[in-house]
């Protein structure tokens, strides 16, 4: 590893030694003791443009603030209804957060009541509702009645046991 690290340091040296040095030369900044003429400088174009622009820019913020309201004020309150909009979409979402909140607990607070036998009559007509021939469908509303009677009795069970239990604690607070 030495000899790689001398190699390029000799390298390094001889490519040194080859750029070209230039010599400072302080020839060219005095010729005697006379002074050069005094040159006459105008002021420019950029002055002339700064001073036309002020009392511009001042005459047109006047025409341009036809009204109550200046130019700029009325530019800046263009985009403003894009808060309208924020305010109204921001309403929107509180509500909907709002109205799952209140459906989340009622769906927490409620009793189980456990498993559904039908949980929907369209799992039974699963296809596509067009282009179906005539005669294809199939008539659910018999099987939606049988399941619907079925609720209704085993809701009015579940009523008549809560009945029951609500007597028999009336009873043993009588007791």
């Amino acid at each position: 590893m030495r000899p790689l690290a001398n190699s390029g340091w000799k390298a390094f040296q001889q490519t040194r030694s080859l750029l070209p040095r230039t010599t400072r030369r302080f020839a060219g900044d005095s010729h005697g003791s006379h002074h050069s003429e005094p040159v006459n400088e105008s002021l420019g174009k950029g002055f002339w443009v700064t001073l036309a622009a002020i009392p511009t820019g001042a005459l047109l913020y006047n025409i341009l603030a036809s009204g109550e309201k200046p130019f700029i004020t009325r530019w800046i309150e263009s985009y403003g209804h894009w808060q309208n909009k924020w305010a109204e979409t921001n309403a929107l979402r509180s509500a909907y957060i709002q109205q799952a909140r209140e459906d989340r607990n009622i769906i927490v607070n409620s009793k189980y009541r456990g498993p559904s036998e039908l949980n929907g009559a369209e799992v039974f007509n699963a296809g596509s509702p067009y282009n179906v021939p005539a005669g294809h469908g199939i008539n659910l509303d018999k099987l939606v009645e049988h399941y619907e009677i079925k609720s209704r009795e085993v809701d009015a069970k579940i009523a008549s046991n809560m009945r029951a239990r609500e007597e028999a604690a009336a009873r043993e607070r009588l007791s």
